[in-house]
């Protein structure tokens, strides 16, 4: 047997039996060799022989094998994968990933089987194929971070804290995975990509927006000494909806131009889609509704739930009160993605105004909406549903409820933008 074959071998009998749930004992048990020369042999400090090794791969239902030519060519694709998912290049990644997974019976029977895994798992969160695979390697990744190489747990900190934000949806955790790897990594491109995750999560809540800020200028940063320009794109454009949120217009509609353009010229779809709801957005936060409908008659993302919330909304400001109903009637009927019921609850209170509900009813739907927005820390959709119980509340006479949300809405705008800049905004008009 050759040395290639026995290298990382002890942690791949180790992860085997993990995975099947068997203790030593049980595995000594079932192999008839005794516990602790089998915990010798995962730890590395005995080496099989080849009859011993034979027993544990029938035992365990795996076959080490030494295939040196698909050896050399697994990490011929590793650095070209690993390339491809940094600079974005998505569908020669798709590609390659499935290469990979064409070899997987003999890439994770290897002696690579350690970076197979690894570069496999990053690649899942980066791309919309293969989901079901996600939560395995997940779990054989943090059986085996034990024995990591430095590089290694760097790759595996940075994506484990994608993983934990958008598979499991616990900030905390992502928080707190990106945040080691950032002491782990010199890597510009995987230190760009971890604050521009950083930042994505800090923009969900408007108490740290200025946190954004900061995460995204290092991400830019970051990419930008790598020349990976794609990615510096993808920064600004989610640093748009942040100036439409701190009242930046003017910087929004600079880096918005830049960004469409760029993206136009390169063919980059998710980001011009992203920049053209900004600027829909944008005319919504300065009250031009009709310039909002022209960019949402364009624009069309039937998977989120916030695009049928805007466009309603503009429709029902413009008073096609018709063509608002008809939108939240497709919304009903769709899967989307509802952000924490945020969107359902906003195209329940259009409906409700639009039909002249009972007043009371139409009172607690608003209410509902607006608490959900501070609650999840959604400033746009608080402004938005502020606008609304600015009319409605005062008109029932609950002018207490109406001074309560003007008062909380004056502390989110303290918390985003300062309170020196309070008077300013509201100067404005403070249009939603």
């Amino acid at each position: 047997m050759q040395a290639l074959s026995l290298h990382h071998l002890n942690y791949k009998i180790r992860l085997t039996r993990i995975q099947k749930r068997l203790t030593l004992r049980e595995l000594a048990d079932i192999t008839s060799l005794s516990h602790g020369y089998i915990n010798r042999i995962e730890q590395g400090l005995l080496t099989p022989s080849e009859e011993t090794l034979n027993v544990l791969q029938e035992a365990l239902g795996f076959q080490y094998q030494t295939n040196l030519e698909a050896y050399d060519r697994f990490y011929e694709v590793y650095e070209q994968l690993y390339r491809c998912l940094l600079y974005v290049h998505y569908n020669k990644a798709e590609k390659l990933v499935s290469e990979l997974l064409e070899y997987r019976d003999i890439h994770e029977n290897s002696a690579c089987f350690i970076d197979y895994y690894l570069i496999l798992f990053s690649a899942l969160q980066h791309l919309p194929t293969y989901p079901e695979l996600n939560e395995d390697l997940h779990e054989k990744l943090k059986i085996l971070l034990p024995v990591f190489s430095y590089e290694q747990k760097a790759l595996f900190l940075l994506e484990s804290g994608i993983y934990s934000f958008y598979q499991e949806n616990n900030s905390a955790l992502a928080l707190e995975q990106l945040a080691l790897h950032a002491t782990f990594s010199n890597d510009s491109n995987q230190l760009g990509l971890n604050y521009y995750v950083t930042g994505f999560i800090y923009s969900l809540d408007y108490r740290k927006y200025k946190d954004s800020l900061k995460a995204y200028s290092k991400a830019q940063n970051y990419f930008q000494d790598q020349n990976n320009f794609i990615r510096v794109m993808y920064v600004k454009s989610n640093k748009q909806t942040l100036c439409i949120d701190m009242h930046r217009y003017e910087e929004f509609i600079e880096t918005n131009q830049e960004t469409m353009r760029y993206a136009e010229f390169k063919g980059l779809v998710s980001i011009y889609k992203t920049s053209m709801k900004n600027l829909g957005k944008y005319y919504i936060a300065r009250g031009e509704y009709a310039e909002a409908l022209d960019i949402f008659s364009h624009y069309n993302d039937p998977s989120e739930g916030d695009y049928y919330f805007l466009k309603a909304y503009t429709l029902y400001n413009l008073g096609y009160s018709v063509e608002a109903l008809a939108i939240c009637d497709t919304f009903k009927k769709t899967p989307i993605n509802d952000r924490d019921g945020l969107y359902a609850l906003g195209m329940d209170c259009i409906e409700a105004l639009i039909k002249g509900d009972d007043s009371k009813r139409v009172n607690v739907l608003l209410q509902q909406f607006i608490d959900r927005g501070f609650e999840i820390k959604y400033y746009f959709f608080i402004r938005i549903a502020f606008k609304l119980i600015k009319n409605a509340l005062p008109a029932a006479r609950q002018y207490k409820e109406a001074y309560i949300y003007a008062h909380r809405v004056l502390e989110a705008i303290k918390h985003i933008c300062g309170k020196e800049d309070i008077y300013e905004i509201l100067s404005e008009g403070f249009n939603i």
